[in-house]
């Protein structure tokens, strides 16, 4: 069984239709067969048991065509110099920084 050309709602689907084999198995034989059960799905033709998923199985695919481009802006994307230079020139950083300074020189004269 190869999964590599398998869309992930047609994988998903498979799972869960031998999930469903598995549970249903009553004894050690029926849970073997549930093992080697590999079902075939056709995402317009669903069977019963995917009912319930019918909604989410036949959407459009989300994914974009374009391919990603972070933005050079966000500060996870800063270089670590940088960062450091940006978030040291926000008035809400320095309380921190003050903060820590004090408590490291006082349990330093503890």
């Amino acid at each position: 069984m190869s999964t590599l050309a398998e869309p992930p709602r047609v994988k998903l689907a498979k799972n869960l239709l031998i999930f469903n084999q598995v549970v249903a198995s009553k004894d050690e034989a029926s849970l073997n067969a549930a093992a080697q059960f590999s079902p075939v799905v056709d995402l317009k033709a669903l069977p019963v048991e995917l009912s319930f998923f019918k909604r989410y199985l036949s959407s459009a695919s989300s994914a974009s065509t374009e391919p990603f481009i972070p933005d050079p802006k966000a500060w996870q994307n800063f270089p670590a110099f940088e960062f450091v230079v940006a978030e040291s020139s926000r008035r809400e950083t320095w309380p921190f920084l003050v903060s820590a300074l004090y408590i490291i020189i006082f349990l330093h004269f503890l």
